[in-house]
This record gives structure tokens, C-alpha cells and sequence, in this order.
């Protein structure tokens, strides 16, 4: 859930309920002209900030939880509400920003599997294990074609990772608790604990 970020000289503030208000705001705490906004749904994960030239092309990019993709600029205008694929009634979904925000994952997540795509609707991977459980995501972008990404199940203390193209490189999952990438060294380096137990693997 996003509750507090700051982008650039301004602050953004989201009022969790059932539908989400965004104010714009500068350091002394006043709200800027067509502020808030009511994007009338509410977002899952974070959200993602499509850099501009200007007020009118910067963009906010949110993920509502019943699968819509909201952007709206800094002038308080809705430039664009789209409706995401869903292939079952009880698909939720998230926005998922790579660590340093150069992009971003959409998740889909559904009884039988969840899905990752990219933002333009291509699907990443499928993880046909998790279903509806709590997840964590850790998407990472090391450049040169070197990405990582890590889906922890919470409620089974499994994690997965998967490579750019969403081939799976643990098998079987590795047991954890928390799982992080490091990458201050080639190769990759999987870091996760379990049980008090830290465990280190590398991957291709």
C-alpha cells in the first residue's frame, strides 16, 4: 500500500480507503491547484513515475487492486484509465517497481497462478505454486541483460527466482524467510534465511 513518497520538490500523500486521493504538495505543506484527486479504485504495491519534459507529461503511474492502470500528471488531470486482462473474477493486482524505478512488473495474481508482465502487457513469467498467498517481489535490474526476480510466498516460507525470460533458476524453491540480490560481484548472488540460517547461492 502507498502511504507517504516525496517526488522531486513535491510530496505525495495517499489517504488509504476504499478509493484513493492524491495530494500534491509542496515543502510547505500546501496543496497545489486541481489537488486532491480521486482515482476511484485502490492501488496494491507502489507506483511508478513516468518522467516528462513538463507538468503535463510527468506522470504517475498506479495499479488498482481489481485491475485498472491509472496515470495521472502533475497538473491533477487523468490522462489515462485502462482496463488489465483478467482470466478470473478473483484476479488481483499490483504494481511492482524494479529497485532503482527504471520499470516497472505488473502482477497478476490468481487462484491457480500468478503472473508477472512487463508494462507493456507482456507476460514475464508464470509461478503456478503460489495461488492467492501473500507474496513478496524483489525485481532487479542490473543492467547488461542481468535481471533477477525473487516471488516469496509468506505463508510458505518459499521463494522462487527467475531470470529475465521467467525461467526459473532454483529448483526446488529455496526455503526463507527473506531473500535479497547482491550483484557487487559477477555472478549473482542469492542471499536468503531461514530458521536463524543464512544461506548464500549463486545463479547465472
Amino acid at each position: 500500500m502507498i502511504s507517504y513518497q516525496r517526488y522531486s520538490r513535491y510530496v505525495v500523500f495517499k489517504i488509504s480507503n476504499e478509493s484513493l486521493l492524491v495530494f500534491l504538495m509542496n515543502r510547505r505543506g500546501e496543496t497545489l491547484r486541481n489537488f486532491p484527486v480521486n482515482i476511484n479504485g485502490r492501488p496494491t504495491g507502489d507506483y511508478f513515475i513516468e518522467s516528462g519534459n513538463s507538468p503535463a507529461n510527468t506522470l504517475f503511474v498506479f495499479i488498482t487492486k481489481d485491475g485498472f492502470r491509472v496515470k495521472l500528471n502533475l497538473e491533477g488531470r487523468i490522462i489515462n484509465r485502462e482496463t488489465l486482462l483478467k482470466t478470473s473474477a478473483d484476479a488481483q493486482f499490483a504494481l511492482v517497481p524494479e529497485r532503482k524505478n527504471k520499470s516497472y512488473l505488473i502482477k497478476r495474481q490468481e487462484p491457480k497462478q500468478l503472473i508477472l508482465t512487463d508494462e507493456n502487457g507482456k507476460q514475464i513469467l508464470q509461478n503456478d505454486f503460489v495461488g492467492l498467498d501473500p507474496v513478496k517481489i524483489d525485481y532487479v535490474d542490473f543492467g547488461g541483460g542481468s535481471v533477477i526476480i525473487t516471488i516469496t510466498d509468506v505463508s510458505q516460507n518459499l521463494s522462487f527466482v527467475y531470470n529475465k525470460d521467467g525461467h526459473l533458476l532454483t529448483t526446488p524453491p529455496l526455503e526463507s524467510e527473506a531473500i535479497t540480490v547482491g550483484n557487487e560481484d559477477a555472478p549473482v548472488k542469492i542471499f536468503s534465511s531461514y530458521q536463524k540460517a543464512l544461506s548464500v547461492q549463486t545463479v547465472p
